[in-house]
This record gives structure tokens, C-alpha cells and sequence, in this order.
């Protein structure tokens, strides 16, 4: 990350300095939000570093870690994104304005990746089954209405699988308990 020279804005007692091959992280989205605040994906502390260094002589008291916890705040432009999609948005730090109280970072979505689309398509549960002539069928019918109830049960936990392993990770210690 790199921030050019910053320029002081009067009116709106800040300065402001672009920041070229900025921070760039990655959230993942599902219809309806965000999986996990797009804020949690940045380090602070390594953040608060890096100004620390990139800032050196700018102010006639050097930037502490203590100083910074707390200052440093982030605009993301979660709304740009669509309620409806799911994949993954990247974000990348593209301006800094420091003011006395914060030191906010201004993120733009970079790039968007739409999630593969998954399409099974499942007969109506409520379908009734036709009354085959002899008892064979009939129950092949049943059997075969049973093992897509199953794989639609297994599909669902797998893909909530999925989810709690992006989030909390690949820990699965469910798989040992009876």
C-alpha cells in the first residue's frame, strides 16, 4: 500500500490521500446480506502498522498503535450490491481522509464474482402418486419419493455445512459425537 502526498480540504477539516495498491479483502455474499461484517475482514493492528510506517514525518508527534486503536474506520459500500445476489465481492482501499478524531479508509468494490448456479429441481412433495395397477410399483414409487426427500435433506446440510466452515472453520466436531 502506498499513499500519496495528502491534501488538506479546509471546508471539511480533513486531509485526504489517495492510496494506490491499496488493501484489497474479499466478503461473501448470499441473498439477503453479507455472511459476516465486510469490517471483520480487515486487520486492523497490520493496518494500523502500515500507516504507522507510511505516515512517518507527517505529524510532529509520531502515530502510536495506542493512538490508532479506535481511529481507524472503514467506508465500504456494502449497499452498492444487490439484496438478491450471492457470491463473492472484493473491496480495495482507495483513499484515506485523516482527521483529528478518525483516520477513515475508503474502500470500492473491485470485482464481483457470481456464485455458480445450482439448479435441482425436486418434484412437489405434496405430489400425489398415481395408483399403479400392482404392488410393485407402487412401492418402487415410494422408495424412490423417500430417496429424493433424503438427497434434498443431505443437499441442505451440506451447503449449511459449507457456510458454518467459511465461518467458523473447518472444524467439524460434530462428526465424532453419536
Amino acid at each position: 500500500m502506498k499513499l500519496e502526498k495528502p491534501v488538506y480540504d479546509s471546508s471539511a477539516k480533513v486531509y485526504s490521500c489517495k492510496i494506490s495498491d491499496g488493501f484489497r479483502f474479499s466478503v461473501k455474499h448470499h441473498g439477503g446480506g453479507f455472511t459476516s461484517d465486510p469490517a471483520k475482514g480487515i486487520d486492523s493492528e497490520g493496518l494500523a502498522n502500515e500507516v504507522i510506517q507510511l505516515t512517518g514525518g507527517w505529524f510532529s508527534k509520531p502515530l502510536t498503535q495506542d493512538f490508532l486503536k479506535g481511529k481507524l474506520k472503514y467506508n465500504i459500500p456494502t449497499s452498492d450490491i444487490q439484496p438478491s445476489f450471492e457470491g463473492e465481492v472484493e473491496f480495495q482501499m482507495s483513499n484515506l481522509l485523516i482527521s483529528k478524531d478518525t483516520f477513515l479508509f475508503i474502500c470500492d468494490v473491485v470485482c464481483v464474482k457470481e456464485d455458480e448456479k445450482i439448479c435441482i429441481v425436486f418434484p412437489e412433495e405434496d405430489a400425489e402418486v398415481p395408483s399403479p395397477v400392482d404392488k410393485r410399483k407402487q412401492q418402487k414409487q415410494k422408495v424412490m419419493l423417500l430417496r429424493t426427500k433424503a438427497a434434498r435433506a443431505l443437499f441442505h446440510a451440506e451447503r449449511l455445512t459449507q457456510e458454518y466452515c467459511s465461518e467458523f472453520g473447518e472444524d467439524t466436531d460434530w462428526e465424532d459425537e453419536e
